[in-house]
Order: structure tokens, then sequence, then C-alpha cells
């Protein structure tokens, strides 16, 4: 294209010789500053794309995660159902006072007992920050990243750890589950030996430390239902922010 337009401004100067020259040096650097400009600005459009396409790999990561985490809470809000149901199912079993199969009992408790974590996994987020936060374009994107990875999520997973783990240092857990079980060895039908829990009791409803372990229980169920509750709301609220800034052309 360049050189098209200088064969027609050497043409309509070659007329001129006093001209000629000045004209098309100016031409000539006219042409130049234009070709610069231009080659400037593809330059930074196409590093601008670059940048865009990066900005939005990196998005859909986090939305990756989010989705995993939500998934996560999901199961412990189930396995948290789970233990206040089984709370519920004990409850009605002593008020009964009729007798329950030892398997029944065991299956009860155990569910009585599950334990659940929130466990995050920041390696999206961590990438993004070593690769330069900044990079996330969209002031609200980034805030709302920042805020969720580096204060809400490790805020509220380190309270639920804590608050579960005061709870059974604090108790002699041991001592109210040597109370309540026993380990005995019975043969299976083909004739291997199997270790097995079974109640220290018949009283098994009834006895105090079954009331313990079962207010401990409750208020850790408690406990996490809130917390839970609120890491959805957050990490779907943040996840919203970043599907927004995905969808748009």
């Amino acid at each position: 294209m360049i050189p098209f337009f200088r064969k027609i401004r050497y043409r309509l100067a070659e007329n001129n010789q006093f001209f000629k020259y000045s004209r098309y040096a100016i031409g000539e650097i006219v042409l130049v500053v234009v070709g610069i400009l231009i080659a400037l600005y593809i330059n930074n459009w196409n590093e601008a794309r670059k940048e865009r396409e990066f900005e939005l790999e990196m998005l859909k990561e986090v939305v990756n995660s989010l989705n995993k985490d939500m998934e996560f809470l999901g199961m412990l809000k189930k396995r948290n159902e789970i233990k206040e149901n089984a709370l519920q199912t004990m409850h009605q079993m002593i008020e009964s006072g009729e007798q329950f199969p030892d398997s029944v009992l065991l299956k009860t408790y155990n569910e009585l007992t599950n334990r659940s974590l929130f466990i995050h996994n920041s390696g999206v987020y961590e990438s993004i920050k070593s690769a330069g936060i900044d990079k996330i374009s969209n002031d609200s994107v980034r805030a709302g990243m920042i805020d969720l990875y580096e204060s809400t999520i490790p805020m509220i997973s380190q309270i639920m750890h804590y608050f579960q783990d005061y709870q059974y240092s604090n108790q002699d857990l041991i001592g109210l589950h040597n109370a309540l079980w026993m380990r005995i060895v019975i043969t299976e039908p083909g004739g291997n030996k199997k270790i097995v829990s079974k109640p220290t009791s018949n009283s098994f409803l009834s006895q105090q430390e079954l009331i313990e372990r079962m207010k401990i229980e409750q208020d850790i169920m408690n406990f996490n239902k809130g917390h839970i509750q609120s890491l959805q709301f957050l990490v779907e609220q943040c996840l919203v922010l970043v599907e927004s800034e995905l969808d748009k052309p």
C-alpha cells in the first residue's frame, strides 16, 4: 500500500523540480509516521487481544474451581444433614423404649459422628496471583475474587476447623466412645475372623455417655450448618460475577 502511494506522490511532484524534493520528502515523512502509527495500533490491538484471551482463560479456570467448591460444599451440607437426621433418629429410638439390632445402633451412631471439614482448592487463584491479579480487568470481579480467596474462605474454613478441633480435643471422646462400644471378635460363615463393634450394655440407648456424645455432635452440626450456608452464598456470588464477565461480547 505504501509503495503505491509513493508512486502517486512521485508523479505529482516530478513536474515541479523546485518543490519536487520537498514534497517528496514531506510525503515520505508522513508515510513513515502513518506507517508507525498503524504498526503501533495493530501491535497494541494484538497485545490487548492476547491479554484478553489470557484473562478469559484464567476466568474459565476460576469458574471450574468455584464449581468444584460448590460441589464440595453441597457434599458437606449433605453430610451435615445426615448427622442431623441421625440425631433425630437416635432421639426417636430413645423415646420408643424399644430394643434395636446392634447393626442399626452402630449405623445410626456412625452417621451421627461423621466429621465434615471444608478444604478448598486455591491453586487456580494462586496461579492468577503469580501471573498478576491486575490482569483481571473488571474491578468488581477482581475485588470479589480477592475478598473470597484472601479473606472469606480462609476465615470461615479456619473457624470451622478450630471449632471442631476444640470440641473434639476438649471432650473425652475416647472415654465416651469406649463407654458405649466394645470390640469383639466374631467368626464369619466362611470361617474368617472379624473384629466388630458391639454396645457395652443392653441399655445402650439409656446411657448418659450417649446423651453427652449426642450433645457434642448437635453443637457441631448447628455450627456447621450456618457456616456452610454462608460459604455457599459467597462462593455463588463470586461465581455469578465471573460468569457475567465471561458472557460479555
